[in-house]
């Protein structure tokens, strides 16, 4: 399933992933997703949204510079994305 994000975030900025989903039914209540962060520094855990037209956004702010990786697992993902970006 493509999804996008940035490539690079400064330390203190928003990482944003937008991942295309399901419209029908209740998308706020029905489906969900969750964002795993990792550096050498940190793991952060961060909760997707609904935001509306079949989009899904994590949003996280990186504490530490580096190199990160991601893992999304959601209920309308088949497996989970992973990807990684530097700060």
């Amino acid at each position: 399933m493509p999804f996008t994000h940035r490539p690079e975030v400064p330390r203190w900025g928003v990482q944003e992933i937008i991942i295309p989903g399901p419209q029908t039914g209740n998308p706020f209540t029905e489906q969900h997703l969750t964002g795993v962060f990792t550096s050498a520094g940190e793991e952060r855990t961060a909760p997707g949204f609904y935001d509306g037209e079949g989009r899904y956004i994590i949003r996280f702010m990186p504490a530490f510079e580096g190199d990160y990786t991601f893992r999304i697992t959601g209920s309308f993902l088949e497996t989970a994305l992973e990807g990684s970006f530097t700060v």
